[in-house]
């Protein structure tokens, strides 16, 4: 299970930062967090370590003006995709086993899997919307705020899920 958990923590990173770029939300506290689960679990991911490196250089003035222009370009071609946790789903009878603490961090990790999944779904729906040309002007304009509701939930839970993840990986260690 911990090399499972440890396989989706820069995915979650990875996933986290380029919906907050996504949405014009860049900011030093995305970047830091997701260099540093990066440093930690993706060392061998150097191009992207780099390029995250070079933002942590920044001036915030220059984080904000760089996260109004990604936004712009990212939301056309951004693809999210669903998380999977076979072995944990797969071994979810035996969490029993684990210490009480142990067990509620698990729980809490495949529920917000779940429900990143359930969001990556909402994403695809609203994103085939967009491509519906008898949409009136206000309903498309509907759908991308949901597109944007999406990628914030995506985002926010992406986070969450590394963070209860950290825990588990610690309380495993020990």
């Amino acid at each position: 299970m911990c090399v499972e958990l440890k396989e989706a923590m820069p995915r979650l990173a990875l996933t986290y930062w380029l919906l907050k770029e996504a949405l014009g939300e860049l900011d030093r506290k995305a970047i830091e967090w997701t260099y540093s689960i990066l440093s930690e679990f993706a060392k061998d991911d150097k191009k992207t370590l780099e390029l995250l490196d070079s933002f942590r250089k920044k001036t915030d003035k220059d984080l904000k003006a760089l996260a109004l222009s990604i936004k712009a370009s990212k939301k056309k071609t951004m693809s999210v995709k669903k998380l999977h946790l076979p072995f944990l789903q797969s071994n979810l009878p035996s969490v029993s086993l684990l210490a009480p603490g142990s067990q509620c961090v698990v729980a809490a990790i495949q529920r917000n899997v779940d429900s990143l999944n359930e969001e990556v779904d909402l994403y695809s729906f609203y994103l085939k919307k967009t491509f519906d040309a008898t949409l009136s002007e206000e309903n498309y304009s509907i759908v991308n705020m949901n597109i944007d509701y999406a990628y914030g939930a995506i985002a926010d839970l992406s986070y969450k899920t590394a963070e209860l993840i950290s825990r588990a990986l610690s309380n495993l260690s020990k």
